[in-house]
């Protein structure tokens, strides 16, 4: 049974999938951690058939069906239950896409969040806590979930030893450490905090947390106290080859702007079968992970992909671009906005260092939105508007029309090549960029 359809700001499933531009949208988010590879195809299919024949992967690594009908979301369902798949419930419990996979993760990461899992799950715990409530048991390995916002974070602090970091709120580097505990007493302590979460009421999240919230932990085993400087590693985009621990690699796959053609997954999933790939782990930052496939061919794989578009190297500058579908896909999209980032990502790869991410948006509803400093493109009646933003305050640097997108970010780009100083990124440069002048050069009237 499929219930009314979601508001923005919830979380879709495949009973509550959300209304958007393009219709309804249903996130899939498996219980097992991966799918065989006829299986994802046969997911695909089901979108094609059902809905607007666009998959995306979010950037917490969830796939999501767009273009449903409250009909078609209905025959959706039955058929990802055909396939036999059992989505997720209950409060989220996140790990590596290569949990028990990695020879550089904690080996008790796999176990402990098994047993988090089974902890939570008792005494009504879930329902009285907000959708977006979550858990994220990091083994500190080659993909670390550093980027990724939690209520409730345990990061290994060594691979050999019992020692997990507990932290709330915010990613790896904006949550607050409360602690270090082992992995035995960590589930309680996790419990302890989300029962705080839940009696704040289901709007309440791990950064509401206070000082209160944390004694309670003393009515159980207690944390030692926190290392004075929390062991921070980068971690890669999930592209590339990392090495398993049975000696074989697995290949990361990104998706351009998180979405694909339901064809082209269709075909890349039948193409990976016939290269012996075993299983397909979907990952953060809109990413696919290709296990099974021995080494020798893993090139083949790769080139595939790249013919269909998707990123296969580490440093591709779409992957510091975040873009909404936009027009046509999407009704409310003031513009293309998918096209529009890649010309960007094509005539200003240079440009994206990194630093910051840019956000293309179809229009003020500004789906796809990533965290940290940002560049903005977003569409409305009137036009689009250039926004950098950073440290919650957004200034707006350019207007332009559809046509004048183009133009407009050169001109951007240009002003930030030109005051650049040696030592800066591109973001610390948009951070004092000046707002340009000449609007009319853009398609803008004075």
């Amino acid at each position: 049974m499929i219930s009314s359809p979601l508001a923005r700001g919830a979380c879709p499933s495949l009973s509550a999938p959300m209304l958007t531009g393009d219709g309804l949208l249903v996130r899939l988010n498996p219980l097992e951690p991966g799918f065989l590879p006829h299986i994802l195809a046969g997911i695909a299919e089901a979108a094609a058939r059902h809905g607007n024949g666009i998959v995306e992967i979010t950037s917490r690594g969830s796939l999501q069906v767009r273009g449903l009908t409250e009909k078609s979301a209905v025959l959706l369902a039955g058929d990802v239950a055909a396939l036999g798949i059992r989505p997720r419930t209950g409060v989220p419990v996140e790990t590596s896409p290569l949990a028990e996979l990695d020879p550089k993760e904690n080996p008790a990461t796999a176990e402990l969040a098994a047993n988090i899992r089974s902890l939570v799950s008792t005494g009504g715990l879930s329902a009285r806590l907000g959708p977006k409530v979550s858990v994220i048991v990091d083994g500190n390995g080659s993909l670390t979930l550093d980027g990724l916002a939690a209520d409730i974070r345990l990061l290994a602090l060594d691979r050999s030893a019992d020692r997990w970091l507990l932290a709330t709120g915010g990613d790896g580097r904006t949550c607050r450490p409360v602690g270090v505990m082992n992995s035995a007493d960590a589930p309680h302590a996790v419990k302890t905090l989300l029962e705080r979460i839940a009696a704040r009421g289901k709007s309440a999240r791990g950064r509401d947390l206070g000082d209160a919230d944390i004694a309670a932990l003393a009515r159980g085993p207690r944390p030692a106290p926190a290392p004075a400087e929390i062991p921070i590693k980068a971690s890669p985009v999930p592209i590339g080859r990392f090495a398993l621990s049975n000696g074989n690699a697995a290949l990361g796959l990104g998706l351009e702007f998180g979405q694909t053609e339901a064809a082209d997954l269709i075909g890349l999933c039948d193409r990976a079968s016939r290269l012996g790939a075993s299983e397909i782990r979907l990952a953060p930052a809109h990413a696919i992970l290709m296990l099974g496939i021995a080494e020798e061919r893993l090139d083949e794989m790769g080139e595939m992909a790249a013919r269909l578009g998707m990123i296969v190297e580490p440093g591709d500058p779409r992957l510091s671009i975040a873009a909404c579908p936009g027009a046509p896909a999407c009704h409310a999209g003031h513009f293309a906005a998918r096209k529009i980032a890649a010309g960007i990502a094509d005539a200003h790869g240079a440009m994206l260092d990194g630093s910051f991410r840019l956000h293309v948006s179809g229009c003020e509803k500004r789906c796809a939105r990533p965290s940290g400093p940002t560049l903005t493109i977003v569409g409305a009646a009137a036009g689009a508007r250039f926004e950098v933003s950073a440290a919650a305050q957004a200034r707006t640097l350019a207007r332009a029309d559809e046509r004048g997108i183009a133009p407009a970010f050169a001109r951007i780009a240009q002003a930030c090549r030109d005051g650049r100083k040696t030592s800066e990124t591109f973001a610390d440069v948009l951070a004092r960029l000046e707002p340009l002048r000449d609007d009319e050069e853009f398609g803008q009237p004075r």
